[in-house]
């Protein structure tokens, strides 16, 4: 064996030593590393993995190419157990990651139904009242809130026949308005409490 193998077979060893002690780190169970890692912390422990896999495996087939076909297959099979605890890992990694993305984003959606779940207008201490109809809700879901704007935009549209109709264009954009509310859901007044 040449000087030239023996040094990179050194540095593989180094390169190995980093990626074990990389490898002991996502051992534990998925509950486990998500106590001791948050989500980014286990995506860059995931790119260094597979960092350093492509280095080993670039001095993997500098070592091959200076070998006797004698050391060939030993070689190979060393460089496959390893692969396999990688992939094994970086595998753990990305499954963990994933559930965790799904995870936040569920919380995410329904965690606005999740507050207005116990809310009931009995309950409201809110001053505020529907402009169409005086009672406790928003205007946006308002009953009445359809028939009040169709009202209005026909009576504009009976008044004048040939000027544009910009009350009516007025009022589909507060109609939008309103519903762009209704969709964004929750509304904090300065009691913090929330209303739809």
């Amino acid at each position: 064996m040449s000087t030239a193998t023996t040094k990179m077979k050194t540095r593989r060893a180094g390169h190995r030593g980093v990626l074990t002690k990389l490898l002991k780190k996502v051992e534990p169970s998925s509950e486990e590393l998500l106590q001791e890692y948050d989500v980014s912390e286990l995506s860059t422990i995931r790119g260094l993995i597979v960092k350093k896999q492509e280095t080993i495996d670039q001095l993997n087939e500098k070592i091959v190419e200076e070998l006797s076909e004698d050391e060939v297959s030993e070689e190979i099979e060393e460089a496959d157990r390893y692969t396999y605890d990688i992939e094994m890992a970086v595998t753990k990694i990305s499954k963990i990651i994933k559930e965790s993305e799904i995870t936040a984003k569920q919380s995410r959606e329904t965690g606005m139904f999740q507050l207005l779940r116990n809310h009931r207008v009995a309950d409201c201490k809110s001053d505020k009242t529907c402009k169409n109809c005086n009672k406790r809700h928003h205007t946006s879901i308002c009953s009445k809130n359809e028939t009040h704007l169709h009202t209005k935009s026909k009576l504009i549209k009976d008044n004048s026949t040939s000027k544009p109709d910009t009350d009516a264009a007025v009022a589909s954009m507060h109609a939008f308005i309103d519903i762009i509310g209704q969709i964004a859901g929750i509304i904090e007044n300065r009691d913090s409490t929330y209303h739809v």
